[in-house]
C-alpha cells in the first residue's frame, strides 16, 4: 500500500495555535506538506484545519447552493423538474453539512427566502403569492420544493441516530459526551416535528384571507383534489406558466377589486373594464363576466369535453375557478 500524499496534509498545534514547520520528511523521501495558517484542508466537503471555521464554511456554503439553485433555473426544465433538481442537487451542498456546521434556524429561513426571491427573478413565482405552497406536496396543490430547516433538521436526526446505533468506541463516546435523549423518543420527535411543520404550512394558507380562497374552493366536498391537482403531480407545463397560474389562484393579479382593496392603489371604479355590470375580481373574470360568456367560456367548455377524464363536475368547478 502505498500513501496518497497529494491529498494528505499535517498541521501543527501548540497551546491551541497553529504554527508553521516544516514539511515533514518520510522514509521514502517523499513528503507530507504542511499547512501554513492561511491555507486549508477540505476534509469530507468541510474546509478545515485544526479547527472549523463555522463563518467561513458557512459563507461557502451558502455560496454555492445558490450557485447551483440559479443553474438550475437557467436550463430548460419543466416546473416539477426544476423543483426536483433543487431538492436532489442543489440543496444537499447545504444539507450535507447539517450537523458538522451549526445552522440556526435563522440563517436556514433566510436562505428559503433568497430561494423564494431567485424562484420570483426567474418567473416561477409571484412576489405576492403564498410561500406556503411552496413547500408542500404536489399532490395537495403545492410545488414539492423542502424546506431547508426541515431538511437540515432531518439530517442531523440522521447523524445522532448513527452514533446512537454505532458499535465504534469513539462513536459511543461522542453520544455519551452530547448526551442525546432515547433513540425511540428522537426518532419520534423528528418525525413529529415534520408532520407538525407541514400542519402548520397548511393552517396558515388556509387562514389567510386571500390565497385562502382557493384552499377552501380546492376542499370543497365534491372537488376531486387529486384529480384536479394532476398538472402539479404530472409536470407538464412550463414554470413561468405554472408561477403565472398560481398567482391567478392566489388573486394576486391587478384585477381593479384587488388593486384598490388589497394593494391600497387609487382607481375610479373597480367595476370589470369588459362588461362594466360587477366587481373585477378573479372569480368574476373567470366565470361571471357576461361580456366573455359566449367566446372563451365556450370555447373553454368545449374544449374539456374532448376527454372522457375531464367530464366529471369536480374538474369543471376548479377549472372554472381557476
Amino acid at each position: 500500500m502505498l500513501l496518497g500524499l497529494g491529498k494528505c496534509a499535517a498541521v501543527e498545534v501548540r497551546r491551541g495555535k497553529l504554527m508553521e514547520e516544516g514539511n515533514i520528511a518520510m522514509v521514502d523521501g517523499r513528503e507530507i506538506a504542511m499547512l501554513t495558517t492561511e491555507a486549508r484542508y477540505k476534509y469530507l466537503g468541510i474546509q478545515q484545519t485544526f479547527e472549523i471555521k463555522q463563518q467561513e464554511n458557512k459563507k461557502h456554503t451558502e455560496t454555492q447552493l445558490m450557485e447551483r439553485v440559479r443553474k438550475v433555473l437557467r436550463t430548460q426544465l419543466s416546473s416539477k423538474n426544476k423543483m426536483e433538481a433543487i431538492n436532489i442537487w442543489a440543496l444537499p451542498s447545504l444539507t450535507y453539512t447539517a450537523g458538522v456546521l451549526t445552522w440556526s434556524n435563522t440563517d436556514l429561513q433566510r436562505m428559503d427566502r433568497r430561494i423564494q426571491t431567485t424562484l420570483v427573478q426567474h418567473g416561477l413565482l409571484h412576489p405576492n403569492s403564498a410561500t406556503e405552497r411552496l413547500y408542500l406536496p404536489r399532490k395537495e396543490g403545492g410545488r414539492g420544493l423542502k424546506c431547508l430547516e426541515g431538511a437540515c433538521r432531518k439530517e442531523e436526526e440522521k447523524l445522532k441516530a448513527f452514533f446512537r446505533l454505532s458499535n465504534n468506541p469513539i462513536h459511543q463516546w461522542i453520544n455519551s459526551a452530547s448526551n442525546p435523549p432515547s433513540s425511540s423518543g428522537q426518532a419520534s420527535e423528528g418525525q413529529s416535528e415534520a408532520v407538525s411543520r407541514e400542519d402548520t404550512l397548511r393552517q396558515t394558507w388556509k387562514a389567510k384571507p386571500l390565497h385562502g380562497r382557493f384552499h377552501a374552493s380546492l376542499h370543497q366536498e365534491d372537488v376531486d383534489i387529486q384529480a384536479s391537482n394532476t398538472y402539479l403531480t404530472q409536470g407538464y407545463l412550463y414554470p413561468q406558466t405554472k408561477g403565472t397560474l398560481f398567482a391567478i389562484q392566489d388573486q394576486v393579479v391587478p384585477t381593479r377589486s384587488y388593486t384598490k382593496h388589497t394593494i391600497k392603489q387609487q382607481i375610479d371604479s373597480t367595476k370589470c373594464r369588459l362588461c362594466n355590470n360587477a366587481e373585477e375580481s378573479v372569480q368574476h373574470l373567470s366565470s361571471g363576466c357576461s361580456a366573455i360568456a359566449g367566446t372563451k367560456y365556450l370555447s373553454r367548455h368545449d374544449s374539456m369535453g374532448t376527454s372522457d377524464a375531464l367530464l366529471a363536475e369536480p374538474h369543471h368547478r376548479v377549472h372554472n375557478f381557476v
